[in-house]
């Protein structure tokens, strides 16, 4: 497999990454992530319903099961 192959099926692998909460952090609003084997995510933040003038979010709960979306396909860049 060339250089170029391997980048371009890490990159997709890392877009869509079945997970769970694992830390949390409610002072920087930042959760670490699981995906229940070896690798485990650096701080990221969780999604929020609303991000304008009225926001809305609600803290994930250790164990709570969810994606970490990654558009970059880097997991560290994702939430």
């Amino acid at each position: 497999m060339s250089y170029v192959t391997g980048q371009h099926d890490r990159i997709l692998a890392g877009l869509v990454i079945p997970c769970y909460v694992v830390g949390v952090d409610l002072g920087a609003a930042r959760v670490r992530v699981s995906d229940g084997g070896d690798w485990t995510s650096a701080w990221v933040r969780w999604h929020a319903l609303a991000a304008g003038k009225a926001r809305h979010w609600r803290a994930p709960s250790l164990g709570e099961q969810g994606v970490l979306v990654s558009p970059s396909g880097e997991p560290a860049q994702g939430t």
